[in-house]
């Protein structure tokens, strides 16, 4: 048995099971970032989602109280509420996103902030801060400077990156908002791009189509509901509203502690929070972010235990956000026939044994979150591999890995 490694994120292996094959050690597993759970199988979705409450908030899944100036990530399979990050007390979070870098948040403000003194003047609510790795603050995004400055009296209440960490910056203001003659509904979602200054008020309002035009998809979003939490993947859109909105088509009515989704053509109830009350508004959508990909860190050896058996062994993705790990198997020299091999990583140790098909066999090695999966790693030209013909989830989720 002879094995050869290809670059970028695929290994091959020849003649499974022959004797005398050349192996080497495997790497010492690495830690995971996160605790996680298998997913349920191929094609499967699961509902994980960060977010905080607009009012000091008893779940009823596990009966904890989470405060406005804390985040969660909610698990849907099976219901659980953990907290995930503090902010300092002075601080009111009306919208979140969670970076692809690790520890890294995007957080905006109800109310003016120093974040516990860390800002030497007051965040405002038409402000983004960024919480780095380390647990500094800086500013992100000064709606005072931008070119098309955010009124003093709007509030950015939902936000997300498009791209990776380096992406545009997309928002939704709380209250109909005028910039440069035009008026931005409460959900409504805005563009700003860079403009390469580097600096908080490097950021400049596109001149393009809404991202979304709630009054111009389906029968339109009322003007009263606002769009506390909103987010983007897979393609859909993603929203949470303060108050009771029908919405249409189909005709669907959410409540706060729902997510709803728009993927086109009609709104769909994505998930209820299991144990959320209807009297506290769910703050700030951020859902896993982009998985990333795997780096070069790759190898493949013979099983110990278990003759004809390989184990794969592999490095972290590039994102914090692509902790879980699909592996795929095709037939070498028939290229892009993999299909799943698992769809999970026991133990989360990136270390894992396959009892591969008959013949000549490759492996690609993909890292995912509970709602999608990111890159397969790219072909000799550049472009990326096609996906698996029984993918592990149904979106896949390409962007930049952080710098």
């Amino acid at each position: 048995m002879k094995f050869e490694f290809l670059p970028a994120c695929l290994l091959a292996a020849t003649a499974f099971g022959g004797v005398g094959a050349e192996t080497t050690s495997a790497p010492t597993p690495s830690p995971a970032p996160q605790p996680t759970a298998p997913f349920s199988g191929p094609g499967s979705i699961e509902v994980c989602v960060f977010g905080s409450p607009d009012v000091p908030t008893k779940e009823l899944v596990s009966n904890q109280t989470i405060l406005s100036n804390e985040v969660f990530r909610y698990d849907g399979n099976p219901p659980s509420y953990t907290k995930v990050l503090t902010l300092p007390v002075d601080v009111h979070v009306a919208g979140i996103f969670r970076l692809d870098t690790a520890n890294s948040w995007l957080v905006t403000t109800e109310s003016p902030s120093t974040f516990g003194g860390a800002l030497p003047a007051a965040a405002e609510p038409r402000d983004v801060i960024k919480r780095d790795g380390t647990g500094a603050f800086s500013r992100y995004f000064c709606g005072v400077s931008v070119s098309g400055v955010v009124p003093a009296t709007s509030r950015i209440d939902a936000l997300y990156l498009t791209g990776g960490d380096g992406g545009d910056l997309v928002v939704s203001f709380d209250v109909p908002t005028i910039i440069g003659g035009r008026v931005f509904e409460p959900t409504d979602l805005v563009r700003y791009t860079r403009t390469g200054g580097g600096t908080c008020s490097s950021w400049q309002l596109d001149a393009g189509p809404l991202v979304f035009d709630a009054s111009a998809v389906g029968d339109g979003v009322p003007i009263q509901s606002n769009s506390v939490g909103a987010s983007y993947y897979g393609g859909k859109y993603t929203f949470s509203q303060d108050v009771p909105t029908l919405l249409s088509p189909p005709g669907i009515e959410t409540v706060p502690g729902q997510m709803v989704q728009w993927a086109g053509s009609q709104y769909a109830i994505l998930a209820t929070l299991s144990g959320w009350p209807i009297s506290s508004a769910f703050h700030g959508i951020s859902n896993p972010g982009n998985p990333g990909a795997i780096g070069s860190g790759l190898r493949i050896d013979k099983s110990s235990t278990q003759l004809g058996n390989v184990v794969v062994s592999w490095t972290p993705s590039c994102s914090a956000n692509g902790p879980r790990t699909a592996i795929y198997e095709g037939t070498l020299g028939v290229w892009y026939s993999h299909t799943w091999a698992t769809c999970s990583d026991v133990g989360n140790d990136k270390h894992e044994e396959i009892t591969p098909g008959a013949g000549n066999r490759y492996f690609l090695v993909v890292p995912m979150n509970p709602q999608g999966e990111g890159s397969y790693g790219t072909r000799s030209n550049g472009l990326e591999r096609p996906r698996g013909t029984d993918p592990c989830t149904p979106a896949q989720v390409l962007a930049a890995c952080p710098s």
